[in-house]
C-alpha cells in the first residue's frame, strides 16, 4: 500500500528510470500514465489513482499531479520541447537517495513486457485493458469494435495483435 507523498513520487521516479532504462530514451508524460494504469491492474498494493478516459486513452488527475510535485520535490527531472511538443521525464540527481521511499512491493519484473513499449504501444494496451476491465466488455469481436470506435487511429490488426491474456482476460 502506498501511504505517503514520498513513496508516490519514489514510485515515479523508479518507474521513469525503469522505462527510459528498458525502452532506451526518457518517459513521456503519456506513457507514465499508462504504465501507472498497468502497474495498478496487476497489484493492488499499487492502487492509488483513480483513472478516467480521455483523448489519449486512461488518464489521472491526480497522478498528473504528482509528476509536477515530484519535479518541485526533487524526484524528477521533467524537460518540455516546445519544438516536439513532448516531454522528457527522468529521475532527479538524488534518485539513489530517493529510492529508499520506493515502496517495498514494486517489482519491475510485473512490467517487463510493457517497459519496452511506445507511448503509442501503450495507449492501444490500456484502451484494450479499459475496455475490458471499467466498461466489462468480454467478448473479443466487441473488443476490437470498442477499442477501435474510441481510437480510430489504430489498424483492427493491431488491435487483434494485442489482445493477449496479459492485456485483456477475456483473451
Amino acid at each position: 500500500m502506498i501511504s505517503s507523498a514520498a513513496q508516490r513520487y519514489a514510485l515515479i521516479a523508479q518507474l521513469a528510470y525503469d522505462y527510459n532504462a528498458t525502452f532506451g530514451r526518457p518517459a513521456g508524460k503519456k506513457a507514465l500514465q499508462k504504465l501507472f494504469y498497468i502497474l495498478q491492474r496487476r497489484l493492488v498494493a499499487a492502487k492509488h489513482y483513480s483513472f478516467s478516459f480521455y483523448n489519449y486513452g486512461v488518464y489521472s488527475h491526480d497522478l498528473a499531479r504528482d509528476i509536477s510535485e515530484a519535479e518541485r520535490y526533487d524526484f524528477l527531472h521533467v524537460d518540455y520541447d516546445d519544438v516536439n511538443n513532448a516531454y522528457s521525464i527522468r529521475p532527479s540527481s538524488n534518485f539513489q537517495e530517493n529510492k529508499r521511499f520506493v515502496p517495498a512491493f514494486y517489482p519491475s519484473a510485473d512490467l517487463k513486457d510493457v517497459l519496452d513499449r511506445s507511448a503509442k504501444d501503450l495507449e492501444l494496451i490500456t484502451t484494450i485493458m479499459f475496455v475490458c476491465d471499467e466498461e466489462k466488455i468480454s467478448d473479443r469481436n466487441e473488443i476490437v469494435g470498442r477499442v477501435l470506435e474510441l481510437k480510430p487511429k489504430f489498424k483492427e490488426a493491431e488491435v487483434w495483435k494485442n489482445l493477449i491474456p496479459e492485456f485483456c482476460g477475456c483473451a
